[in-house]
């Protein structure tokens, strides 16, 4: 799961990203000890992350100024694991 930033200089790396950690901690609760969850804010450590271990579920929180970077990063997830499922909001 994603929150990812653009990386500048000042990359927002210091935010919590709550929104998916919310989201992954209902997940754990419903799927039980056989899903893992990793959240990640950096888009070079999420496309590694998913080169790596090609997920059946990669999600994104979306922000207006995220849009396209989140697109890339779905086609990412896509061209590793063509049935994995990707879901953004």
């Amino acid at each position: 799961m994603g929150d990812l930033v653009h990386g500048w200089e000042k990359i927002s790396v210091w935010t919590l990203p709550q929104n998916i950690g919310f989201i992954a901690s209902y997940a754990q609760k419903i799927l039980g000890l056989d899903a893992e969850f990793s959240l990640l804010k950096r888009p070079a450590e999420m496309i590694d992350a998913i080169i790596k271990e090609k997920p059946d579920v990669v999600g994104l929180s979306y922000h207006d100024w995220n849009e396209k970077l989140n697109a890339r990063i779905f086609g990412i997830a896509k061209g590793t694991n063509p049935s994995g499922l990707t879901i953004g909001g």
